[in-house]
């Protein structure tokens, strides 16, 4: 990896899934390994479809002060992780 994180995938592989310059990527954290997927792969949703996915019984609602704050603490989190390598 480079010092501006920029990665270079092998031309064998490029070739063989068909990807090209610009192609923009979707990177998935899966326990310690990252996965690249190029964004074309990935099927955008309408809120119609994911609409409720949330929704488990019992669980309590939170305000939406509240997720953010979470939300802000895990980003917080992952970026205190990302600097401890």
């Amino acid at each position: 990896m480079s010092s501006k994180g920029q990665i270079v995938i092998p031309k064998a592989m490029r070739d063989s899934h068909h990807l090209h310059p610009g192609v923009e990527f979707i990177i998935i954290e899966e326990g310690n390994s990252l996965r690249l997927m190029p964004a074309a792969n990935i099927k955008q949703a309408t809120v119609d479809e994911v609409g409720g996915i949330l929704h488990r019984a019992g669980r309590v609602p939170v305000s939406d002060d509240d997720m953010r704050a979470a939300l802000r603490a895990k980003a917080k989190a992952n970026d205190d992780a990302s600097k401890q390598a």
